[in-house]
Parts: C-alpha cells; sequence; structure tokens
C-alpha cells in the first residue's frame, strides 16, 4: 500500500510539474512564431508560483506589412494593453492563444478538460463551439473546472498574422461565432463556476454580460454613428440619416445570403473603403462642430477627448509599444468593416466550419495540375483556346490509336499500370511483416544471462576497492562507466533492447525517407563544420565532469589531429567519403585515449569515443519495440486519424448549421433593429418633447446661457461605453504595477535558471546514493 502511495505522490508531482506550450503548426499566417527564452520562462515562473494557474499567455505582437496588418496592431494592442488586463485583474483571462501559451499538465489531465476537449463534434452547436476556435473552448473548461488563466505582459511573441482582406475576414469567421459561444457557455453556467473557480465572481460574470451586450449591439451601435456622420458632413435630419444609415447593412446581408464567400467578401471590401472615407470625414465634422459651437464640452466633444487622452495615456505607460498609437487612425476609419460588416459575413457564414486558409486553395491547385503533360493558352483576336492533355487522356489516345492499327490487339499498358500498386504493395507489406517480427526468445535469454553476469561481476570489484579511496570517488567512478554504458544504450534504456550491443539491435531496413535524410546529415560533415561540431560535441560531453583542463586538452589535440588527417587531402567545403571518415574517427580516437591515458583518465574513455562517433556518424533507424509500436497505432487510431463522416451524418449537420446560422441571424437582427427604432422614433418625436438639457459650457468654465439636447437612449449608451473603458483603464493601470514588480523579482533571480540549465543528472544520484547511505 506503501509503494502505491509512493507511485501515486510521484505521479501528481510529475503533472504538477508538467506544461505543455502551444505555438502554431498548421496556420497559413501564424507559421512563424518569434520569442525570447525569457518570455518562456515569465509563464513558467507565474505557473510555478501558483498552484492554481492552469494556463498562462502573454503579448501577441502581429507582424507583417499592409493596411490589414496595421489594424491588427492596434486592434492586438487595445486588446491586450485593456481587455485582456481587466479580465486578469477582475477575474480571470477568458482566452489564451494557441500561438504562445503555456499549459500545465496537471490542468489539462484534470476531470473533463482533456477528455471533453477531445471529443467529437457531432451537433451543429459543438461545431461552431468545439472546431472554430479549439484554444477558447481549452480554456472555458478550465475555467469552469476551477483553474485560472492568467495573462503576463512582459512575455512577449511575434507570430504573422494576415496581410489579406480575404484571409482577415476568414480567420475572424471563424473566430467571432467562436468565442460568443464559448462566452455564452460559461456565463450559462456561471452560478457553477462562480462555486468552484475562486478567480471569477458574481461581478465579474455581470462585467462579462456587459460586454457580451455591448458587442451583440455593435452593427447598431456602428449604423448610429454612420448616421451622426450623415448629419455632421451633409447636414441631413436625424430621421433620414438613420434610414440611409441602415440601408448599406440590410443590402449586404442580401448579399451573404445569396452570393458565395468570395463575391461577399470582394464587396465587403468595396464598402469598407467607402465607410473610411465616411469615417474620415466624420471625425473632421466633429472637430469642426466644436470649433463652430466654440466649445469641446459637450457630450460628443468630451467622449472624443477622452478616449484620445486614455488611449494616449495607455500608450505612454507601454513605451515600447508607443509607436501602435500612429495606427490609431486606421483602426478608426475600419470601425464599420471591423464591427458592421465583419459581424454580418460571420453570422451569415456560420454554416461553413472549414477552416478557410491558403493551404487548402494549395492543394485544390495541385490537385488540379495533377498528372499534367501540356498546359497550352493561344489568344488571338477574339479566339481564346486552351489545350490541356492530361495523363488520362494520353493513354485513352494510345488505345484508340492502337485499336485503330491493329483492332484484334489489347491495350496491355493500362493493366501493367493497374499491376504495379499492387506489386509495390505486397513488397510494403512483406517489408512491415519483416519489421513486426519479435525479438526471439534464445536472444533474450543470452541477453539476461550476459547482464546477470555482468552485475555480478560489477560487484565484485565494487568489493575490491582499495580502502584508502573514498566512497564518494568509487560511487562517482562507478556512476561514470553506467552513464557511458547509458550513452552507449542512448533510446533503448526501460524497452526491451535495453542490454543488446549493436550487432544484435535489429536495425529496420531502409525506407525511401531514410537515405535522403542520411545525405542531408552528411552534407553538413565538411572540413570546416567538421572542427567546430567535434569542439562542442566534446564540451558537452564533459560539460559535468569538473576536468576544464583536459577538456581543453582534447579540445586542442583532437583539432590538431583533425587538422593534421585532412588539411592537406580535402578542401574546407568538401564533404568527406566513407573511408576517410573511418581513417579520422580510427586516428581520433586513439588520440583521445593517448591523452585520456597521460591524465589518468581511462574512465572517460568510451564517453569521448561515444562524442567522437556521434560527430562522424550518421544516426540510424532502428526497430520500435511492441509496446511502443502499439501505442502509436492507438494514438494515430484514436487521436490523429482523420474524421470520415457519412453523406447522410454531413448532410444533416449541414441542415442544422443552417437552422442555427438563421437563428443566430435573426436573434442579431431583432436586437439591433429594436436598438434602431427606438432611436429612429426618439428622433421622429423630437428633441424638444424627449431630450436632456445639459448647459453648454465656455471652455473658460462659464456659462454661455444655452443648452444642449441629447437623445436619452444615445446619452445612456454613451455613458454606459465612457464607464466600461474607465474600468479598463483601472485595471491597467493595477496591472502595469503588477508587471513591473514580477518583472523586477524575475530580473534579481534570473541568475538562479542558469545552473539549474547546467544541473548535471548524474550528481543527483550521487547525491541520492550518498543520502541513502
Amino acid at each position: 500500500m506503501g509503494r502505491v502511495s509512493c507511485c501515486h505522490s510521484m505521479t501528481m508531482t510529475v503533472r504538477e510539474n508538467t506544461s505543455l506550450m502551444t505555438i502554431p503548426t498548421s496556420w497559413p499566417w501564424m507559421g512563424t512564431q518569434t520569442f525570447q527564452p525569457a518570455a518562456l520562462i515569465l509563464l513558467v515562473d507565474r505557473l510555478r508560483k501558483y498552484g492554481n494557474v492552469g494556463a498562462a499567455c502573454g503579448r501577441i505582437h502581429p507582424t507583417g506589412m499592409g493596411p490589414m496588418v496595421w489594424y491588427q496592431k492596434f486592434e492586438y494592442a487595445v486588446g491586450h494593453w485593456l481587455q485582456k488586463t481587466a479580465e486578469h485583474v477582475f477575474g480571470s483571462v477568458l482566452c489564451s492563444p494557441g500561438c504562445f501559451s503555456l499549459f500545465r499538465g496537471s490542468a489539462l489531465m484534470d476531470d473533463n478538460v482533456l477528455k471533453r476537449y477531445t471529443t467529437t463534434a457531432t451537433r451543429a452547436s459543438e461545431y461552431v463551439q468545439y472546431d472554430q476556435g479549439e484554444d477558447r473552448w481549452l480554456c472555458t473548461l478550465l475555467l469552469q473546472q476551477g483553474w485560472r488563466v492568467e495573462y503576463n505582459a512582459a512575455s512577449d511573441a511575434y507570430t504573422n498574422s494576415p496581410q489579406e482582406f480575404k484571409e482577415f475576414y476568414n480567420q475572424r469567421r471563424r473566430w467571432g461565432p467562436s468565442t460568443l459561444a464559448n462566452t455564452l457557455d460559461l456565463l450559462h453556467s456561471g452560478n457553477e463556476t462562480v462555486k468552484r473557480n475562486s478567480s471569477i465572481s458574481r461581478l465579474y460574470i455581470f462585467y462579462q454580460i456587459f460586454t457580451v451586450s455591448s458587442s451583440i449591439l455593435g452593427p447598431a451601435s456602428v449604423s448610429l454613428m454612420i448616421a451622426g456622420a450623415f448629419q455632421f458632413v451633409f447636414k441631413i435630419e436625424g430621421t433620414l440619416s438613420i434610414i440611409i444609415s441602415v440601408i448599406p447593412p440590410i443590402f449586404y446581408m442580401f448579399i451573404c445570403f445569396l452570393a458565395k464567400p468570395n463575391t461577399q467578401i470582394t464587396i465587403a471590401g468595396i464598402m469598407s473603403v467607402l465607410y473610411a472615407f465616411l469615417m474620415l470625414a466624420s471625425f473632421f465634422a466633429i472637430i469642426g462642430d466644436m470649433a463652430m459651437q466654440g466649445t469641446f464640452i459637450t457630450p460628443t466633444g468630451l467622449f472624443l477627448l477622452s478616449m484620445a487622452a486614455m488611449y494616449l495615456v495607455t500608450a505612454l505607460l507601454h513605451p515600447q509599444e508607443f509607436s501602435m498609437i500612429i495606427y490609431g487612425l486606421m483602426y478608426f476609419i475600419c470601425i464599420p468593416s471591423g464591427y458592421l460588416l465583419l459581424t454580418i459575413y460571420s453570422l451569415v457564414n456560420m454554416h461553413i466550419v472549414t477552416w478557410g486558409t491558403r493551404e487548402t486553395n494549395k492543394e485544390k491547385e495541385e490537385k488540379k495540375t495533377q498528372n499534367v503533360l501540356c498546359d497550352r493558352n493561344c489568344k488571338l483576336c477574339c479566339w481564346d483556346m486552351k489545350l490541356q492533355v492530361t495523363q488520362e487522356t494520353d493513354n485513352l489516345m494510345l488505345q484508340q490509336l492502337q485499336q485503330a492499327v491493329n483492332p484484334n490487339t489489347q491495350v496491355t499498358q493500362q493493366v501493367v499500370q493497374e499491376q504495379k500498386p499492387d506489386t509495390k504493395e505486397e513488397k510494403n507489406n512483406a517489408l512491415n511483416e519483416e519489421n513486426n517480427k519479435e525479438i526471439s526468445p534464445e536472444l533474450l535469454e543470452r541477453r539476461r544471462a550476459k547482464k546477470d553476469k555482468d552485475s555480478e561481476s560489477d560487484t565484485s570489484s565494487v568489493d575490491s576497492v582499495p580502502k584508502k579511496e573514498s566512497a564518494y570517488s568509487s560511487i562517482e567512478d562507478d556512476n561514470d562507466d553506467n552513464h557511458d554504458d547509458d550513452d552507449d544504450n542512448m533510446g533503448y534504456a526501460g524497452s526491451v533492447y535495453s542490454g543488446f550491443t549493436e550487432e544484435e539491435r535489429e536495425i529496420v531496413p531502409q525506407s525511401d525517407w531514410v537515405q535522403p535524410v542520411k545525405e542531408e546529415f552528411l552534407k553538413k560533415l565538411t572540413y570546416a563544420n567538421l572542427k567546430r561540431n567535434l569542439q562542442e560535441q566534446i564540451r558537452y560531453t564533459l560539460r559535468n565532469k569538473n576536468q576544464e583542463d583536459v577538456c581543453e586538452e582534447l579540445v586542442m589535440m583532437l583539432t590538431d589531429t583533425v587538422n593534421g588527417e585532412l588539411k592537406d587531402k580535402v578542401g574546407p567545403e568538401d564533404v568527406l567519403s566513407d573511408s576517410q571518415l573511418e581513417e579520422l574517427q580510427y586516428a581520433l580516437n586513439e588520440a583521445a585515449r593517448r591523452i585520456l591515458k597521460t591524465n589518468r583518465m581511462e574512465r572517460l574513455e568510451r564517453r569521448v569515443k561515444r562524442a567522437i562517433e556521434k560527430t562522424l556518424i550518421a544516426p540510424q533507424v532502428e526497430k520500435l519495440t511492441e509496446d511502443e509500436l502499439d501505442f502509436w497505432k492507438k494514438l494515430l487510431e484514436r487521436y490523429l486519424a482523420p474524421i470520415v463522416d457519412d453523406k447522410a451524418h454531413k448532410e444533416q449537420v449541414t441542415k442544422e448549421l443552417k437552422s442555427l446560422r438563421n437563428k443566430a441571424v435573426f436573434l442579431y437582427f431583432i436586437v439591433n433593429v429594436l436598438w434602431i427604432v427606438a432611436t429612429f422614433f426618439l428622433q421622429a418625436i423630437g428633441n424638444d418633447v424627449i431630450s436632456i438639457k445639459i448647459q453648454k459650457v465656455w471652455p473658460n468654465g462659464t456659462s454661455s446661457g444655452e443648452y444642449l439636447k441629447v437623445e436619452p437612449l444615445s446619452l445612456m449608451f454613451l455613458l454606459s461605453f465612457a464607464v466600461l473603458l474607465v474600468v479598463q483603464f483601472l485595471a491597467m493601470l493595477y496591472h502595469r504595477v503588477y508587471t513591473l514588480i514580477h518583472v523586477v523579482s524575475y530580473r534579481s533571480t534570473e541568475k538562479d535558471y542558469i545552473p539549474r540549465e547546467e544541473e548535471d543528472e548524474e550528481g543527483i544520484i550521487l547525491e541520492n546514493q550518498i543520502a541513502n547511505g
């Protein structure tokens, strides 16, 4: 019972101290990820200090060129400066992005986290919530299970972002519905989550309800903003400007229902440019209106100036990212595209669950050009002819020609081609059967007997150690020998092959991919690279032996040996032949043996020879054990095999997705229409009947005696949005101090990480042996 408890405790310790880092692998616009080791260590530090932190993320910086990247730079900056910091301070971050995050192993292995995360989506809502935003879905599961997700502003990572309008819209088409679905799921289970997660309170749930409501009313708010722009620029009445402002969104919504996605994106791009000109005109119109009024102390003026001042102060508190404020104007003029057109595009195309990346287009192009023998275009005046000959067309022409010459002759070419795959498949099956042969019992028995004999001889040698030598030195020598054996048997420890010699290990017959890999490896074995690689390998092998003098002597003498053997025979960039490598290895082994014998360090000979062998010889491909082979087969079959749905299930899912799409569009449409209609009737009734009178004040503080009439609905929404920004700004101030304390404490203890990186496993084993007597 004690052994079981000890094993369970060790397993829990490993789970707690294991972290998984996520970086993009399949996203075409996020294929390049750049970060410094310090950024990762800061995330590790968060998980190490606080046991309830299940995941930690850093500051993501989009890279690239073009207007779309400029828009995203400010969008990411504002999202991290205000939104993510507010989530971190008031509760927990809702999404730890998959492009740069660190997850605790025990958190992923917790109940209803990884097991539910790996379930296959079967319903329409699951396709939207699970597959369109995996990182947010995983964080939702962690929060519901009681874990906390943190944000570290000092952990910077740089990733490629969509540079084309189409890629950006397809990316956000996935992110938008998934974000809304996961947030609604978290709010739906709010009572249970508050009880289980100490980081989430009811006040934080209310904060998320307010942010979700603001995002749902985003299209109506942007439409009313456009109506205000029409009023400022073209001096149109309020009711008429509202009617004009809602016509383009309704038109685009019908386009999204009727046209193909590429056409929808093209029209969205054209409308975005027109909206940008209108927003720019409204920006200057607001400034002109304040000049005409003679004061900026108006609801619109105060809101505009306070927002500009707030963003400016926020940028000043992020001095390394202050340049992001330049892209604020680009973000402002693109608000209708990002919050109106993109929302409509995402909702109407919710039933499309493909990622829509550039890789898919490449696969289609490769499929189209496959087996094409000839592809020619001919343009002359009004004629436009295209000639394309494929492999199938070529075979058909040959068959027709042969049958025309000799009708009795049967075409054998196709039969031969059909038989070739069978022959190759038979060869592969025979090769697999040969690879899957088990090790003979006689070989196992012989190795066990040899191992027992070696262990007895080791025991006798330990007993015969002179007493004048300390226990520490004897243990060190045995430890070196054992570690040398481990080096020789690298890759076989704990498996069936542990303890076998090179002749007894079963080598897998070379596959088609083995030889190119070896050739690529051997290309690096040039005379110029060989000396540097050998020096690094020797230093790394003897890094923890406390024999710097011997190590440097070995490096110097072995380098001289390489020069003596190759200096007049090969050029600096020549690749060595097999015979040259064998002669060089023999010479290096002899030189190393003499040096170690002179310094009475014979116990390091096998380790040094192993380092020389690693430098000169390409790695061999060896057979997996039965347990490993069974593990990988089950892993591929259970988690990595492509999901194949039958036609009936696909049709049913498509039908459910369209039904879900219609419900979501109807809900969005009704809510936004109600908001716009309420504003429209307030405008129609007139400011004299229903309005809030605000006294007009000059910039010097004196009253003008006039009153500004403001609609109560617009003023309420304006104040609500202003309160939200103020709350996020205060959270940002707290988080800045919090980050500063963390960075200062990390810098003061940064030197503690260096010895741990070079800490030798043999030293740990030695200390444990001495401690256990």
